[in-house]
């Protein structure tokens, strides 16, 4: 087995090595992996949550076990803004910009900026401002899911979209919950397993609400801040008849609730 690391701000995972594919999941910059097999210029990886594809091997720094468990160690930091840019990076092969939800090893700070590493030691900046640390109390993390959630309205549908350059259902839900510590599947039809079922009665701002191959994040008993086609992207919709932003579609198929913390 090897290991590596992706040094772009944003890579496409495939199902199969070609790019004429189905892309099934992305990895942010500085994301680790375990290497399994390589076929002509693409590898066949497995993300940190489990989530196996095929990668272009030319967007992965290949280094040791130890380094990516180090780094991985002091990896306590996640950026918050949408974009974020990089400052000082030691070579050309590092992105200029990073995206919201990249988990960062965090040295120190020093004025306004943040000194962080990557898992192969180097060294770049970014603005106190763009990041914040990995909450480590899970207190109160309904809400904040959703208005977190609430910051990507109007984001375009991405299939196996995890970045505000386009979500999927489930890549929403997984990116939000990671962003506070949470680890989360990144498929419906395992997160439909997590947490535990709750009835409908008892359903709040916050917990999970499953349809048909489909997740989104509840906003009271009757609404839903989701990621989907039919709505083109990011959008709050109701379960409700009379109300203006009703969906046929999502009561139809709705099947569960469940509360993840």
């Amino acid at each position: 087995m090897k290991y590596g690391w992706v040094h772009k701000n944003i890579v496409d995972i495939w199902s199969h090595p070609k790019y004429n594919s189905e892309r099934v999941n992305q990895a942010l910059f500085c994301d680790t992996l375990r290497i399994s097999s390589e076929r002509s210029s693409f590898l066949r990886i497995i993300k940190e949550d489990g989530y196996t594809g095929w990668m272009d091997k030319r967007f992965v720094t290949i280094c040791s076990k130890n380094e990516i468990n180090q780094f991985l160690k002091k990896r306590k930091y996640t950026v918050f803004s949408q974009t974020a840019r990089i400052y000082n990076a030691p070579n050309d092969e590092l992105p200029k910009m990073i995206l919201y939800g990249t988990k960062l090893y965090k040295e120190r700070v020093q004025n306004n900026q943040i000194l962080c590493k990557t898992p192969s030691m180097e060294r770049f900046c970014l603005t106190k401002s763009s990041a914040k640390p990995i909450l480590s109390t899970k207190n109160n993390l309904n809400r904040k899911f959703v208005t977190e959630a609430k910051r990507f309205l109007d984001i375009p549908y991405l299939w196996g979209g995890i970045s505000p350059f386009g979500f999927d259902c489930s890549g929403l839900v997984q990116t939000i919950a990671g962003q506070f510590g949470v680890e989360f599947p990144r498929d419906t039809k395992d997160q439909i397993k997590a947490g535990r079922m709750i009835e409908i009665q008892d359903i709040q701002t916050g917990d999970l609400l499953f349809f048909k191959r489909h997740v989104g994040f509840a906003i009271g008993k009757n609404r839903v801040i989701h990621s989907s086609v039919g709505g083109n992207g990011v959008r709050i919709n109701s379960l409700d008849p009379k109300d203006k932003d009703f969906r046929k579609d999502l009561k139809e198929t709705f099947q569960q609730a469940r509360r993840i913390i």
